[in-house]
């Protein structure tokens, strides 16, 4: 059975940003134009809320199935986990207190939908359901760190350089912990089955989620109009469309052998973006001695859809 790097180390950063003042001056702070720069405004506003989400998923399970704590490398993981999540939420809330402050109202009732969201679904989803759809949307943001490196790199580098460094940061700590909650599902003995289905759940939610507030965005700009209804569709639809891209990152998931780590994206994500990471002061990936294997106990209940 594949397992994580054996020189994986997850660390939590800390960085310091205002999006306030960038917002306040200049709506369009992507150089590939208003498209672009509301996609991603939309897409990172569900962050703040998503990531509690995953947070309480894997908490809830710890509190279920306290035995995790017994293979003591997954336990530091998930600790790491919930403190890089945790961080990102605060990072994301700003960002969309940002966009509140600098004409965009009706972004906080949208944040209020995902707070509903995340208290229906903790008291009406059981444990392994959410867990589920917390690996789906691991899956999402894993694989937009690899685009940023691979297919997309203009996303990060035709930013402004506040935007730049959320973008680094952000998407090195998805990567390092991309297979954290995937691991606790393994060990709890989670399906197939189940796991497809909350990667559809949790696919229809981020698109429908993100496409509407992209719209509404591009309206509050009085930017509508068919010439940016094309380039709106051509963003997501196009011959290097971004549903396009992800699309063939996303048949990996579907095979019941699917692994995370299967891909290590590490060092080509440090070739792209080392020298900017440095210049934004942004502390680099970290790689311990190889670790000895660590007997885990199998006292977990089976769980099998």
């Amino acid at each position: 059975m594949e397992t994580r790097p054996s020189d994986l180390v997850i660390i939590s950063r800390r960085i310091d940003v205002d999006p306030r003042p960038v917002l306040e001056t200049n709506h369009i702070w992507n150089t590939d134009g208003v498209v672009m720069t509301h996609f991603i405004n939309a897409f990172q506003a569900l962050f703040p809320e998503g990531e509690r989400v995953f947070i309480e998923a894997v908490r809830d399970c710890l509190t279920r199935y306290p035995s995790v704590a017994q293979d003591p490398v997954l336990k530091e993981d998930i600790d790491h986990f919930i403190e890089q999540e945790a961080r990102h939420s605060i990072v994301h809330e700003k960002w969309n207190d940002a966009l509140v402050a600098s004409g965009y109202p009706t972004m906080v009732a949208y944040n209020q939908e995902l707070h509903r969201f995340r208290t229906w679904s903790r008291s009406h989803l059981d444990r392994m359901t959410r867990l589920s759809i917390t690996i789906g949307a691991e899956q999402y943001t894993a694989a937009l760190a690899k685009l940023f490196s691979s297919d997309r790199p203009e996303i990060v580098l035709h930013s402004a350089p506040l935007f730049q460094k959320i973008f680094l940061y952000h998407a090195m700590e998805e990567l390092e912990h991309k297979a954290v909650s995937f691991d606790l599902y393994r060990r709890l003995k989670g399906g197939y089955i189940r796991r497809m289905a909350g990667m559809m759940f949790i696919s229809f939610y981020i698109w429908e989620n993100v496409l509407r507030r992209h719209r509404y965005l591009l309206r509050k700009d009085g930017l509508w109009d068919r010439s940016h209804q094309r380039e709106y569709w051509r963003f997501y639809l196009g011959p290097r469309g971004l549903i396009r891209v992800l699309v063939p990152k996303f048949f990996e998931y579907l095979r019941p052998s699917f692994y995370p780590w299967q891909s290590d994206e590490r060092q080509l994500f440090e070739k792209r973006f080392g020298q900017l990471r440095t210049d934004l002061d942004i502390q680099g990936f970290q790689y311990a001695n190889p670790l000895k294997e660590h007997p885990l106990v199998d006292t977990f209940p089976k769980t099998t859809s």
